[in-house]
């Protein structure tokens, strides 16, 4: 039976004590359920919920041999690239080949376009 995403259950509980140890939970987990709120909310103004909710469904074997020290650093960056891309959307500028090339320089975004390159490339190869 193929299983998605939202009928997942990642909190192992008895069905007994379903109150109490979801409502432990959130209390032990308070500040990481609003990031993760606050990560959907941007992905479905985005419209790019239904995308990352298909790939991890289809992929999800794969998701969990990731450790949480990479699946945290690339959450943060998501939100952080959400968060200036946002505040730089409505500058309606063009950007030319000359400032693409002088951003490459700029070694915050050739990191991320280095991941970015070589994620598509592992993504691609996993695809065949």
């Amino acid at each position: 039976m193929k299983q998605t995403i939202g009928n997942s259950n990642p909190i192992p509980i008895e069905e007994k004590n379903l109150t109490d140890d979801f409502q432990l939970f959130l209390e032990n987990n308070k500040e990481n359920v609003y990031e993760l709120m606050n990560l959907v909310k941007q992905l479905q103004e985005y419209n790019l919920l239904t995308l990352v909710n298909h790939s991890m469904t289809k992929h999800s074997n794969r998701l969990t041999e990731l450790n949480r020290k990479d699946i945290h650093q690339l959450i943060n960056g998501i939100k952080k690239g959400i968060e200036e891309g946002s505040a730089n959307i409505d500058t309606r500028k063009d950007i030319n080949a000359f400032q693409l090339m002088k951003y490459i320089k700029d070694p915050d975004i050739n990191r991320a376009v280095n991941f970015l390159v070589h994620f598509l490339r592992g993504m691609g190869r996993s695809m065949k």
